[in-house]
């Protein structure tokens, strides 16, 4: 066979190679033949399909019409006929290389995404928070996910908003439950007095000024026994009449329990760690015994997918317990 031949089977060998990446690809996002809008995917994929499609369009452009066949064969193409590669083919050999190259380095970390999710979603949710490699993947996936969804409340420090009665998702004191991944998750899931039927709804703070149960003094006095509680500044007089009224007409002990270290199952909040969603101010605890509180958490089952919400239950878990140094770098 002559130089000529082998050159034009070679650049048709690769012509061949490349419109099965190309189709690896297209079929991948369901833009083959113009169907449905693709999925998300990565800036790596992006730009290697970007590239795709360019060489795709400078082939077909030297191709006769209604075929693949690799350009520069004949007169006219890009390779003459006496064997020597024209530059354009050359230029054309070396997108292929890019191309390929690309590919399998976008298809190499998509893999990895696929293995690390379905790790993840397959642990236990306690499980997950002890593998460093799955908090650290569950902190990239969840971080554009809280960002999106929580931060509007929760701020973008995860401190919480006491006007909105957003907890502070930094410190180790939970509401409901223990606090642990699993907890998390359920609450993600279906939410606070959210109607969903799973959701945290068996209890809130009533409104002991609006329905007359207690008047302006006694709920200053609480104010002051909870002020106690919490180990701040009180006034002693004041404070012995709240304890009268916390345990008596009130019976806010029903809820709080007989120590005020409330209750995780009805999310009664402890009330002796001074950490408060609503302001732990005077006022503020004024306000959230006269006017009561009914906050609300939406469930995001539906709305986000479990990989997501798994995700950003580790996130939350592992933003509110920190690592702790090797107790050698502790003395």
């Amino acid at each position: 066979m002559e130089a000529g031949g082998k050159s034009d089977v070679g650049l048709a060998r690769c012509a061949s190679r490349f419109e099965a990446v190309r189709r690896v690809f297209c079929v991948r996002c369901h833009r083959l033949e113009g169907r449905i809008q693709a999925p998300r995917y990565s800036s790596a994929e992006s730009t290697a399909v970007q590239i795709v499609t360019s060489v795709t369009i400078a082939f077909r452009r030297h191709a006769p019409s209604g075929s693949m066949q690799p350009p520069g064969i004949g007169r006219h193409g890009l390779i003459r006929q006496r064997g020597r590669v024209s530059r354009g083919a050359w230029k054309l050999l070396a997108l292929l290389v890019v191309v390929i190259s690309i590919s399998a380095a976008a298809a190499a970390v998509h893999l990895r995404e696929d293995r690390m999710r379905y790790r993840l979603l397959v642990a236990l949710p306690n499980d997950a928070a002890s593998d460093p490699a799955l908090v650290r993947f569950a902190a990239e996936e969840a971080a554009p996910v809280y960002s999106k969804h929580c931060a509007a409340c929760h701020g973008t420090d995860m401190r919480g908003l006491a006007a909105l009665g957003a907890p502070d998702l930094t410190d180790a004191v939970s509401l409901y439950g223990s606090g642990d991944v699993y907890d998390i998750e359920r609450t993600l899931l279906y939410g606070i007095r959210s109607g969903e039927s799973k959701g945290r709804d068996i209890a809130d703070m009533p409104a002991y000024g609006l329905m007359g149960r207690l008047n302006s003094a006694q709920i200053r006095s609480v104010v002051e026994y909870v002020m106690q509680l919490s180990g701040r500044p009180f006034q002693p007089a004041t404070a012995s009449d709240g304890r009268d009224v916390f345990f008596g007409d009130a019976n806010c002990g029903d809820c709080h329990g007989p120590d005020a270290r409330g209750n995780p199952d009805y999310g009664a909040p402890d009330l002796t760690v001074n950490v408060w969603n609503s302001g732990g101010d005077p006022q503020s605890l004024y306000d959230s015994i006269y006017f009561g509180r009914h906050r609300v958490m939406p469930a995001w089952r539906g709305i986000l997918s479990l990989d997501e919400i798994r995700a950003l239950a580790v996130y939350l878990y592992a933003a509110s317990h920190p690592p702790q140094p090797p107790a050698a770098e502790l003395r």
